[in-house]
């Protein structure tokens, strides 16, 4: 307001003062307001969180057995193993946690060392799938082998009297392997299966081998299960369907040997071949880390931002709005699973041709809210990896099903000219791209194709022995 030649001048544009509480200070009190509080758990993710524990008998648990597979004692495998996860939970919470169950219980625990021998394996070895081959070259070392680990090979063979798996437990990084043991039983187990049948047992071998599956399909089937035992389940099953398929056309098996190949080929039921379990699982961990990594008193805070104060932290991270971040990946994971391998192998695709995420891909208006955790959860990448791990048990399904072809030929007793025009019209197609399995007249192979850069097992399989 001014006086000018005696007339009174009110002045009417904006004062500085409003300019800069309209320009500056009124976008970051907007800002902070926005940011102090956090979101409400998506309905499903907080009922994912809450979903209790499957609840087994011990008697009847698997998971019990072959955590107690290296652990000594007389008592039986699943009594062993539930006193040792109740005293590997006991000291966690004391302490740092035990490297191993055993010493949970303050027992020794038996470490399987195959040495230079080569076991059979889930054929990623190079050269062609040739475990009785190979076995029979290694026959004194792999009976000597056998002969020291006895004890843990019956101790194996006694896991079949579990008829279903449940780890109660919520995985951690640190937490020990309960089925490590197992899993490098099992490829003894193969090797003296495939001594026995090229000793001329072929039948009682393959019975054997379909009894040894069985253990590693009812692990398979579990919900509770972590995603490393998952897909250790899935590499021990795609060893013993390799054996099956060098037993086909390497033996002259009668109708017990067949009948039990045959029940071994069952197709994988949803089940067994289903991702949701696990990465169930793997969600409950990540929500455990997002809310020890965000909490604004807990050590990671205190770390990475001791001069600031916590209000400040709050206003960078949410606990359940990164918590709804992983629920969505694992939502549109599982929506590529429902949709087939062949939807998986796309997506797989695609996924390998995108570089490595970073912070430079978020959207811009990802740094209005929550902007550490939208950060942390891209730069992790997990979405991706689990399309990777959906391409393995696309590639489990495919093999499960060439062989199940094999035995299909094998039983037609076709030429093989004719073979070719049996592969094209059989009902057993690749999943990955639903067309006939790829064969090859010359070397009379059969291949598929593979999910992801690299391969979990050797293909083509020859229908004949060599």
């Amino acid at each position: 307001m001014s006086i000018r030649n005696g007339v009174l001048h009110v002045r009417t544009g904006p004062r500085p003062g409003f300019l800069f509480v309209g320009i500056v200070l009124f976008p970051v009190l907007a800002w902070l307001g926005y940011n102090y509080f956090d979101r409400p758990l998506l309905p499903a993710a907080q009922a994912l969180l809450d979903m209790p524990a499957q609840k087994l008998p011990d008697a009847e648990n698997l998971f019990l057995a072959m955590l107690a597979l290296p652990v000594a004692g007389d008592e039986s495998p699943h009594e062993r193993g539930a006193a040792a996860l109740a005293a590997y939970d006991a000291a966690r919470a004391r302490g740092p946690a035990p490297k191993t169950y055993g010493e949970a219980l303050n027992r020794p625990v038996a470490a399987f060392d195959e040495g230079a021998v080569r076991l059979c394996s889930a054929g990623n070895q190079e050269g062609a799938y040739a475990c009785m081959r190979d076995s029979v070259a290694q026959r004194a070392a792999i009976e000597q082998l056998f002969v020291k680990y006895w004890p843990l090979a019956q101790r194996y063979e006694g896991l079949g009297q579990y008829p279903r798996y449940s780890d109660p437990t919520v995985p951690t990084t640190d937490a020990p392997v309960a089925n490590a043991t197992a899993f490098l039983l099992s490829r003894l187990e193969l090797s003296a299966l495939a001594l026995a049948a090229a000793d001329g047992a072929g039948d009682a071998a393959a019975v054997g081998l379909a009894s040894s599956a069985t253990i590693w399909r009812r692990m398979l089937a579990a919900q509770d299960i972590s995603l490393i035992d998952k897909l250790m389940a899935m590499r021990s099953l795609a060893a013993h369907t390799l054996l099956a398929s060098e037993f086909l056309r390497s033996l002259p098996l009668s109708a017990p040997g067949i009948s039990a190949i045959e029940g071994m080929l069952t197709p994988l039921t949803e089940p067994e071949r289903s991702l949701a379990g696990p990465l169930g699982k793997e969600f409950r961990m990540q929500a455990a880390s997002w809310a020890a990594l965000l909490d604004p008193e807990g050590e990671a805070a205190q770390q990475d931002f001791a001069e600031q104060p916590s209000w400040w932290f709050r206003m960078l991270a949410k606990r359940n709005a990164s918590i709804n971040l992983s629920y969505g990946e694992l939502e549109r994971v599982l929506a590529v699973e429902q949709r087939g391998c062949v939807a998986v192998n796309a997506a797989v695709q695609v996924a390998l041709q995108r570089p490595a995420p970073g912070a430079a891909d978020l959207p811009w208006h990802a740094y209005f809210y929550n902007p550490m955790g939208h950060v942390l959860h891209t730069t992790m990448g997990g979405g991706d990896l689990y399309l990777q791990y959906l391409g393995r048990q696309c590639n489990l399904l495919a093999l499960q099903g060439m062989v199940g072809l094999q035995l299909e030929l094998r039983r037609a007793g076709l030429s093989p000219e004719a073979t070719a025009a049996a592969v094209e019209s059989s009902h057993f197609r690749d999943p990955n791209t639903g067309k006939a399995y790829a064969y090859d007249p010359v070397a009379r192979t059969l291949s598929f194709t593979f999910v992801g850069k690299q391969k979990e097992f050797l293909s083509p399989l020859p229908l004949a022995a060599p």
